[in-house]
């Protein structure tokens, strides 16, 4: 009659040791024990009378569960005839066991490098609002399991691949970027890096305020000369080009701009015929980007003046058009007992242009910038001036479809000891008396997704004052 095997000890993952109890049902025995997962095996003669065996499962058995982080474990013991030979019969145990938790993918290198166009191509740093990201991702499985997922988190969008270019970088200061890699067995290996992107602002030019003056800077709308006082914002990115204030003019009518030189405060330029109107232009140049805004000097101030044709009105100043009305700059036009301002802006209202120059310059007032944010029609539950909602989003299990997992059946059959337990594995589950314990394996990452609309990108501001 063969002999009985029994676990005496096993802690259930690969790299434990397992001890196994042979009960003999008769004398003069020998014994062969085999540990095997797939084709991972290990097999040992046993000399007569040995009751109990220790094995430790080693560890690179891993290489036989290469899409699992559960395997079975199969131990088979054969008993002999000591003196014949003759074969008497086997037992045999299934167990499951664990790939250890430890046993995860591998993050061989990260390569993190910025992407410039135009002034800043070449420039080795990151500029907000200028750079991309390139990502390159050296990684591989570990013990027999392939890379199956490479993600890349950057500015909270997740980007998928081995090689990835990210959108514009719209942070700024020290940002975070997490690499994960998952492998076939569903385990998951993180590293993050971080990088610093350059404060930048495109080039803003806030008001161009024009008047006429004597040579010695004196106000006269009748003067020859004129003084500028330009209020802008810009940065300046060392490496990246030099900064240029410029100014140009061209008397009304003509097509071409000349140059009047560089900006500098308190320079008095000249000289303008007070007879004839000019269009100034001031150039902001920052090295990566420019913006550029027109201004108007008006002739000599009239309070009505027809043009010679009698088809052109000028409100003070001289008309210069035909079939208009001019104002001049320095008059403000009123309507309904309102600025002509708070009529097409009142106050809240919002203005949209792809050109960066602020509506106070053009208009006057006092607005504040509206940057990365979607309009959206307010009602009771989304009042007037809230704000909320993100670029990325975890989805949580709520918010998940109703949906189950089944899984096929690994093992069935009659039960078996293990140590002082019996049961039997069923469709993924280990069903035993002490309660049923699901191995299925797990598989998601639980990134955020990008759930940023198809855009169209434009600068935003909002009159407040």
């Amino acid at each position: 009659m063969k002999s009985d095997l029994r676990i005496l000890s096993f802690g259930g993952s690969l790299g434990d040791q397992i001890i196994i109890e042979i009960v003999p049902h008769r004398e003069n025995l020998r014994h062969n024990v085999v540990y095997a997962i797939k084709n991972s095996l290990h097999h040992e003669d046993l000399a007569m009378g040995k009751t109990s065996h220790m094995f430790t499962i080693p560890l690179r058995w891993a290489n036989s569960i290469r899409d699992s982080v559960k395997g079975m474990l199969t131990i088979v013991l054969s008993s002999y005839d000591n003196d014949s030979g003759e074969y008497i019969g086997s037992s045999e145990i299934t167990l499951p066991i664990n790939v250890p938790i430890d046993v995860k993918p591998f993050i061989d290198a990260v390569e993190i490098t910025p992407i410039n166009s135009g002034s800043a191509e070449g420039y080795m740093h990151f500029i907000q609002g200028i750079s991309k990201l390139r990502a390159k991702i050296s990684a591989r499985g570990n013990m027999g399991s392939t890379v199956s997922n490479i993600s890349v988190i950057v500015d909270g969008i997740t980007y998928k691949g081995q090689e990835i270019i990210s959108q514009y970088l719209l942070s700024s200061g020290e940002s975070i970027i997490t690499v994960k890699v998952t492998d076939s067995r569903g385990r998951v290996e993180s590293l993050s890096q971080s990088i610093n992107i350059i404060n930048y602002a495109m080039p803003s030019i806030k008001e161009l305020l024009i008047k006429r003056c004597d040579d010695d800077g004196t106000d006269n709308n009748a003067g020859q000369y004129i003084k500028i006082t330009a209020h802008y914002s810009m940065s300046h990115i060392v490496g990246c080009g030099d900064i240029s204030l410029k100014l140009s003019y061209k008397e009304y009518g003509a097509s071409e701009y000349l140059s009047l030189g560089d900006y500098t405060p308190d320079t008095i330029y000249g000289s303008f015929d007070p007879n004839k109107s000019y269009y100034i232009k001031f150039l902001l140049d920052d090295g990566i980007n420019a913006t550029e805004h027109e201004a108007i000097v008006s002739s000599s101030n009239l309070s009505l003046n027809i043009s010679k044709t009698g088809n052109g009105v000028g409100i003070g100043c001289l008309a210069q058009r035909e079939n208009a009305v001019e104002i001049a700059p320095n008059w403000e036009l009123y309507m309904k007992g309102k600025s002509f301002l708070d009529c097409i802006y009142p106050l809240g209202a919002i203005y949209i242009s792809r050109n960066g120059t602020s509506p106070q310059s053009l208009f006057g007032g006092t607005w504040q910038a509206i940057e990365a944010r979607f309009l959206l029609a307010s009602n009771g539950n989304y009042p007037a001036g809230s704000t909320g909602g993100s670029f990325s989003h975890a989805l949580k299990i709520n918010e998940m479809p109703r949906h189950r997992h089944v899984g096929n059946s690994l093992y069935e059959g009659s039960s078996s000891s293990y140590g002082q337990h019996t049961g039997q594995f069923v469709s993924k589950v280990w069903k035993t008396a002490y309660g049923v314990q699901d191995i299925s394996s797990y598989t998601g990452d639980g990134d955020a997704h990008n759930i940023t609309p198809p855009y169209y990108s434009v600068y935003m501001w909002e009159r407040i004052a």
